[in-house]
């Protein structure tokens, strides 16, 4: 099917949902990962694997996606801890205060 081939940053044709399967199962815990689609569930793929994979995940997020599209998508994410923006706002050189942070909730 031709809608899930991309072009990979050299020019080399890339199955992204081939190489999402390739992600270790920790991310995608309680789910099963074959009924993500690596378009679709984009923003959802991208947050798992910065709060719950490996290096080796994020490695493979750089196949699958741009830079462009990983930075879109963890500013949309609502998801991410604290310890990950900080982690995100250096690798991508995005400033910690354009995250959309969850305030976080107070047990009285």
């Amino acid at each position: 099917m031709l809608s899930n081939i991309t072009f990979g940053e050299y020019g080399m044709v890339i199955n992204g949902n081939f190489l999402l399967k390739q992600i270790s199962k920790a991310p995608f815990w309680d789910i099963n990962i074959e009924y993500l689609d690596y378009k679709k569930n984009m923003v959802f793929i991208i947050e798992r694997v910065f709060v719950y994979g490996n290096e080796n995940d994020e490695k493979l997020l750089n196949k699958i996606y741009t830079l462009n599209q990983i930075k879109k998508s963890v500013l949309k994410s609502k998801e991410l801890t604290e310890t990950v923006i900080g982690y995100l706002s250096v690798i991508l050189n995005i400033k910690k205060e354009k995250f959309n942070v969850m305030p976080k909730c107070r047990y009285i």
